[in-house]
């Protein structure tokens, strides 16, 4: 994951943070070349600034300003993401939320942002994230067809349907002689 301190730049304040996201550096590097001929994929997973608690920590009315124009909530950034992890194909892919086109919109619709998380004083204008969790269980009633369906890749459900296919050819098989023909 990329982040303050991925390439190795001193965090204050958030050193183990900074350290750790340098050392997934090096993490995804050598496991690359270790798994370079087998099928195991090995990704970088780049959310951009999210906002979080950590990032929150200390910041000052003018980053939060800064916030406004750049962060997201993570369930937003989430619901990019997860869908392109889980159909990535090969290895060594960047799966990026705050791409260059993302940050160059954030940029020219700045003015439209203005006080969008946060007011001028700095406070928050957005729920807290054990609100924004609860309000989403509370709106979704049930766990749909629909939504089984979107948590799965095609190829998922090509291998569930000729498992479901062979279950049912064995069944048929073994039972084969309990059914009469009229």
């Amino acid at each position: 994951m990329d982040g303050a301190g991925s390439g190795g730049s001193s965090t204050p304040l958030t050193a183990v943070y900074g350290s750790t996201k340098c050392g997934l550096r090096q993490l995804q590097a050598s496991l690359l070349k270790e798994c370079k001929r087998s099928k195991v994929g090995v990704h970088t997973a780049s959310p951009g600034m999210v906002l979080t608690d950590l990032l929150l920590s200390g910041s000052s009315i003018q980053n939060k300003q800064m916030f406004n124009i750049i962060c997201e909530l993570p369930e937003t950034v989430a619901r990019t993401l997860v869908p392109r992890m889980r159909v990535v194909k090969g290895t060594g892919r960047a799966i990026s939320y705050l791409t260059p086109p993302r940050i160059l919109l954030a940029l020219v619709t700045a003015w439209l942002r203005r006080e969008r998380w946060f007011d001028a004083q700095g406070r928050a204008l957005y729920a807290a994230e054990a609100d924004r969790i609860r309000n989403w269980a509370e709106n979704r009633t049930r766990f749909s067809f629909t939504d089984a369906m979107e948590m799965y890749t095609e190829n998922t459900w090509v291998s569930v349907f000729s498992l479901s296919v062979v279950c049912a050819f064995i069944i048929l098989s073994s039972t084969g002689s309990t059914f009469h023909h009229t």
